[in-house]
């Protein structure tokens, strides 16, 4: 049973959410620190755990965008 609470759920979304539009916006290069990270895998991971939290936020019947 997952005990996370909405509004950190939310925020972590949001965060989510950002880093995957970082991407998108980069032309798919993510930069963490000084190193950048293979695109595909980066974008494909960020992508994936956004659309996780997404769904675990519908299944509680939360919009995060309002």
């Amino acid at each position: 049973m997952n005990t996370t609470q909405p509004k950190e759920l939310v925020q972590r979304f949001l965060a989510a959410d950002r880093k995957v539009t970082r991407i998108e916006e980069s032309g798919g290069v993510w930069v963490e620190g000084y190193g950048k990270t293979g695109t595909s895998k980066e974008y494909d991971e960020a992508l994936l755990h956004a659309q996780e939290l997404y769904a675990e936020l519908e299944a509680q019947g939360i919009n995060p965008f309002e």
